[in-house]
């Protein structure tokens, strides 16, 4: 039994997963490459947001994850229970299940060739795949090279 492989789905898929090598750069590149296949460019923008999103927590939560470690660790000096040392290994897993999650389910999603949308990502992923019609992808390109580094910035 052989399954067809359809490359449409392979490289929506691709845009979830490039989070691992180049985080938002691929699914920006596959949005203006792809810009004509509505599937491909639904799935790069919905991953490009996933990816910034993913990217924000993971700066935003590293300093409170060091300091819960700290602590975790502070009391295992002071207490011999082995319960509070399996703790710094809980909230690492816990962790990283928060950022792998929504990478495992659009990459699911996008190689079986569903419209699978995220909340509230989704619908404006939809929104600009829809608004991308009517004007030319160059224009968010634009936006997003004059808005992205604004985040960043401190």
């Amino acid at each position: 039994m052989t399954k067809n492989i359809n490359m449409e789905y392979v490289l929506a898929s691709l845009t979830y997963i490039s989070f691992i090598i180049l985080p938002v750069l691929v699914p920006l590149i596959f949005a203006i490459i792809f810009r004509k296949n509505k599937f491909i460019l639904f799935h790069s923008i919905q991953a490009m947001f996933i990816h910034i999103i993913l990217l924000e927590f993971i700066s935003l939560s590293i300093p409170f994850f060091k300091s819960i470690c700290k602590y975790i660790f502070i009391l295992s000096i002071n207490t011999q229970n082995p319960m509070i040392d399996n703790l710094e290994i809980v909230f690492g897993i816990l962790y990283l299940l928060v950022v792998i999650t929504p990478i495992l389910l659009g990459t699911y999603y996008s190689s079986g060739g569903k419209w699978f949308r995220f909340p509230l990502i989704g619908f404006i992923s939809e929104k600009i795949v829809y608004y991308l019609d009517k004007i030319n992808i160059y224009y968010l390109l634009f936006g997003l090279i004059i808005v992205v580094p604004i985040f960043y910035t401190k």
